[in-house]
C-alpha cells in the first residue's frame, strides 16, 4: 500500500491565477517584449525562482545597450564562464559569457 505524501505549499504549482501570479506573468510578458527590442532571446524562464520573489529570465546574450539598462549587476566566475545576474524592471535577468 502506498502512502500519499503532501508537498509543502511552497513546492506546489499554483492551482488558480492569483493576483500575485497574474502580476508576475504580466511582468514577464512586458519584459520579454522589452528584451526583444534589445535583440535578446529568452532561453529559459521561471516565474518563481529569482531573488526577492522576482521572476527569473535567462537570456542568450546581453548586448552593451542592455547592460546599460539593468541595475544591480552581479558577476560570478564559474569555471570557464562568467555568470551574470541583474535586475531589469520587475524581473531578474541572467546570462553567461565565456571568460
Amino acid at each position: 500500500m502506498s502512502a500519499v505524501v503532501e508537498l509543502p505549499l511552497s513546492q506546489r504549482p499554483p492551482r488558480v491565477l492569483t493576483s500575485d501570479l497574474s502580476a508576475r506573468l504580466r511582468a514577464v510578458n512586458d519584459t520579454r517584449r522589452a528584451l526583444a527590442a534589445y535583440g535578446c532571446r529568452v532561453v529559459r524562464q521561471d516565474i518563481r525562482q529569482g531573488t526577492r520573489r522576482r521572476p527569473l529570465l535567462i537570456v542568450d546574450q546581453a548586448p552593451p545597450s542592455l547592460r546599460c539598462a539593468v541595475t544591480s549587476l552581479l558577476a560570478e566566475r564559474s569555471g570557464d564562464r562568467i555568470v551574470f545576474r541583474a535586475h531589469f524592471g520587475a524581473v531578474e535577468l541572467g546570462w553567461e559569457k565565456l571568460s
